[in-house]
């Protein structure tokens, strides 16, 4: 739905809560007049049948119709904010919200001493595939703010009055984008005890940990590493120079080729 079509259909709701605003002093009148006539039933100055009635149905009435416009009201602006969502989802290229809460893992460890020992480092060296997963998680979220932050910038919804809310909503959504989140869990066996603890892993973090493979390596494991580094380095200069010394002898076949059939013209 484009923007034009979401104004037009946002000043049709506006209408519709200018109605439903001015019931309400109609309400409040309404109201005013039943204490009016409640107390003149107390001092006998009216036949209580008649005000009864009155003062029974014309509240009755009154908030029946107040409520019936009020429903209808609130339908038609929740339709609206998503329709607006929705239309911001085309826009952007997705099809529903992401990273609406800071948590992209969880973690259940064995005592209350682990979780208050639990870092990055521990996440990390428990499996060597949490990494790589954290760096593409990251990734995408950045693609996901890198769309959001070009919208929010320049858009043809702005004009629209129910735009802020919204605004607002992918503002607070583009604050979990930055880092990736591990939620440390810790659940007695009985359930009455949890302790709980949130980590941040900075997209910064997770660069350094994925550059420098020392932090999350013992000595050992770290020299080995460095051990099969220099290796593949040494295979793909040897690979690099066979590959050059092949080139100079198809070089040289083909030149010579070329030599022997201008030696033959030359004979001639």
């Amino acid at each position: 739905m484009t923007g034009d079509e979401l104004l037009a259909k946002e000043k049709s709701c506006k209408k519709l809560n200018l109605v439903r605003i001015l019931i309400i002093p109609s309400l409040v009148l309404v109201i005013i007049l039943a204490t009016i006539i409640v107390w003149h039933i107390k001092k006998g100055d009216y036949v209580i049948e008649t005000y009864l009635i009155l003062l029974f149905v014309g509240p009755a009435l009154t908030f029946a119709t107040f409520a019936i416009i009020n429903a209808i009201y609130w339908r038609k602006a929740n339709k609206l904010y998503f329709a607006l969502e929705e239309s911001i989802f085309q826009t952007v290229g997705i099809s529903e919200w992401k990273y609406l809460t800071a948590l992209d893992y969880a973690v259940y460890v064995n005592s209350r001493q682990a979780v208050e020992n639990y870092d990055d480092i521990k996440f990390f060296k428990e499996d060597e595939s949490y990494l790589p997963i954290a760096l593409s998680v990251v990734r995408q979220k950045q693609d996901y703010k890198e769309a959001f932050s070009a919208f929010l910038k320049d858009n043809e919804y702005k004009v629209l009055k129910i735009y802020p809310r919204v605004a607002r909503k992918i503002e607070s959504n583009l604050l979990n984008t930055d880092s990736f989140y591990v939620a440390v869990r810790y659940v007695s066996p009985s359930g009455r005890k949890q302790v709980f603890k949130d980590l941040e892993i900075t997209k910064e973090r997770l660069k350094q940990l994925d550059e420098d493979k020392s932090i999350l390596m013992t000595k050992g494991e770290y020299s080995r590493y460095l051990k099969e580094q220099e290796k593949d380095l040494l295979e793909k200069r040897q690979h690099a120079h066979y590959r050059r010394i092949n080139q100079i002898i198809d070089d040289a076949n083909k030149n010579k080729e070329i030599l022997v059939s201008k030696n033959d013209v030359d004979e001639n």
